[in-house]
């Protein structure tokens, strides 16, 4: 038995607007200290070392495995917490009580060699990692007590105490369980207690149910009383039924939900992570490691690719001279920079960005028609919102485009198709206490993407709006791929994935431009934009040696409300402008932000 140190017990808090005298005992942080001289206000123990000294803690913990001899143990925890691997009480008599309030727990293998172990869990927590069988002459838990026993399904073991005496599980007591390996059959039951025909007498109450973790998350455990049919023959038992929580009752969405099965069917594969999945008793702390086992679906990065072409678009469909229509070759640049934000509908959220760098070349004749090629380089990256440190996908990929334009009077009209290469790497992460892994992988990819449009200016004055409206098509096909170096129960093989996407938009621009031959523009805008077809590709992988499983990608429906900025400044033969747009719809938000310049000779 540990005790606190003399005077510590019920010792008041320090309080900073008071006196102490030498030898007055204080509590602070959970540390005891007495006065070693007088105090005055404000001389907190923390921070004087001179004037107080530690005598103690008002939690005592006990680190570390326990053994007794062959004598006779008795071990009693009325406070703090005892962890250990083992807690041996030997072969004599022997007595195990635990007995303090929602703090107090007792954690480790509880072994008894001489059958005459008596176990009391008045109050607090007693935790039981050996998971075989203790002979034992009573167990007994009270109304505010806690029993977790410990299984191991891939061994067929659980803990089982076989008494001889009379046992008690008062109402209000609560039992559950530790997993140490994972449990495959949807529901299995644990006898836990039992006691031997003719000898042992067993009574219980109603089992108390306000303990949320009395099990891994993954599972529900409930508590029975078998009564002995004829107690000289039969067993009286408790036993402890694990079920395996549905995906709604884990709180899963469709990607987790569907990629459940494969995820259990793999965890056997690396015993550091199933451990790191049967430790977690919240929903929260479940799926904070579960999807982490999860591929990323890439939503983010096509999301990016597209708004990243629509800004392209945007710049080869406007003409470079504010209407004075100046005939020539022109040179231009543009700098994107795009981010998307994700929350997740069916999926896990993301974080993405895109830069662009973006040249090309055209050739405007005198009557308002242009024909241009573009060369982009993207470099894009997204994280998903369960990434570990480090953890993303980056793509590189390069573009080329042809487009037209064409401006009559206060029409303009445009199109613009393009094709491009992807080299996609992915770095995938498990970090969590006892368990790190690491798995790589590289792919490539295709992407077409096309642009038709138009707007009509109408001026007032130096005012002008411009309606515009345009239809987008994008395609990205990305190549199958295996991860490496992260281990049989991490390391993923994905099948290949297309997402396509065609899609409208129908904006108004109001602006106004000081000058005429030396100019600015500024607009604002606001639209919409609508996906009329098309689908984010769903993502198919497989652990090693798994079966395939199907992560469906959020439903690609609906649109975005759009609004944003321009402001240009040029004269008839070059300009700069700065642009930006926010895109906004449910579950998702983009932003984009853009810097061009055109020069012509």
């Amino acid at each position: 038995t540990q005790d606190l140190a003399p005077g510590v017990a019920g010792a008041p808090a320090y309080v900073s607007a008071s006196t102490y005298a030498v030898g007055d005992i204080v509590v602070e942080s959970g540390l005891a200290y007495k006065a070693v001289a007088a105090v005055a206000a404000g001389q907190d123990p923390l921070n004087n070392p001179t004037l107080w000294i530690q005598i103690g803690t008002t939690t005592p913990a006990i680190t570390g495995s326990i053994y007794f001899g062959s004598g006779g143990a008795n071990l009693n925890v009325t406070a703090g917490t005892v962890t250990g691997d083992v807690i041996d009480l030997g072969a004599g008599v022997n007595t195990l009580t635990v007995n303090g309030d929602v703090n107090t727990i007792v954690t480790g293998a509880i072994k008894d060699e001489g059958g005459q172990l008596t176990l009391n869990v008045l109050g607090g927590t007693l935790s039981d990692t050996n998971p075989n069988t203790v002979a034992a002459r009573s167990v007994n838990v009270g109304a505010t007590g806690v029993l977790l026993v410990s299984a191991d399904p891939a061994h067929g073991t659980n803990t089982k105490f076989v008494t001889t005496g009379a046992s008690t599980f008062a109402t209000g007591a609560q039992v559950g369980l530790t997993l140490q390996s994972l449990q495959i059959a949807p529901t299995q039951v644990y006898t836990i207690v039992e006691t031997v025909p003719g000898q042992g007498t067993l009574t219980a109450g109603t089992f108390g149910t306000g303990l949320l973790n009395n099990a891994p998350f993954l599972y529900t455990a409930a508590a029975s009383f078998v009564p002995a049919g004829d107690p000289n023959v039969d067993p009286s038992e408790i036993q402890l039924t694990v079920t395996r929580r549905t995906t709604a009752q884990l709180g899963f969405n469709a990607a987790e939900a569907g990629a459940l099965d494969a995820v259990l069917n793999a965890l056997p594969n690396d015993p550091n992570i199933q451990k790191v999945i049967l430790a977690q008793t919240t929903e929260e702390g479940l799926k904070s490691a579960y999807d982490q086992l999860l591929p990323d679906q890439g939503q983010g990065i096509f999301e990016a690719l597209d708004a990243a072409a629509h800004a392209i678009s945007s710049m080869t469909g406007t003409t470079p001279d504010a209407g004075v229509r100046v005939a020539g070759s022109s040179l231009w640049l543009q700098e994107v920079n795009e981010r998307v934000d994700r929350d997740g509908l069916d999926t896990l959220g993301s974080s993405s960005k895109l830069l662009a760098l973006v040249g090309g070349y055209e050739r405007m004749g005198v009557a308002g028609g242009a024909l241009g090629v573009s060369l982009a380089y993207f470099n894009a990256q997204e994280q998903d919102s369960a990434a570990a440190v480090r953890e993303h996908v980056v793509g590189s990929m390069v573009e080329g485009g042809l487009y037209y334009r064409r401006a009559a009077g206060p029409l303009t009209v445009s199109a613009r198709g393009a094709i491009g290469y992807s080299w996609f790497s992915g770095d995938r992460r498990f970090v969590a206490p006892g368990a790190i892994n690491n798995a790589t992988s590289s792919w490539s990819g295709l992407f077409y993407d096309a642009h038709v449009g138009a707007g009509y200016e109408v001026r007032l004055g130096r005012f002008y709006t411009r309606p515009e409206v345009s239809v987008d098509y994008l395609r990205l096909n990305e190549g199958a791929h295996a991860e490496t170096g992260g281990g049989d129960g991490f390391d993923l093989a994905l099948a290949d994935r297309v997402s396509t996407r065609f899609s409208g938009q129908a904006i108004m621009v109001l602006g106004t431009q000081w000058g005429r031959s030396a100019w600015l523009r500024s607009e604002i805008r606001a639209g919409y934009r609508q996906i009329f077809s098309g689908n984010v590709g769903d993502t198919v992988a497989n652990f090693t040696g798994g079966d395939p499983f199907t992560l469906v990608a959020d439903p690609d429906k609906g649109g975005w409300v759009t609004v944003g900025f321009s402001l240009k400044s040029g004269t008839q033969f070059s300009y700069v402008a700065l642009e930006g747009d926010a895109d906004l719809r449910n579950g998702e938000q983009r932003y984009d932000l853009r810097v061009a310049g055109r020069s012509m000779f």
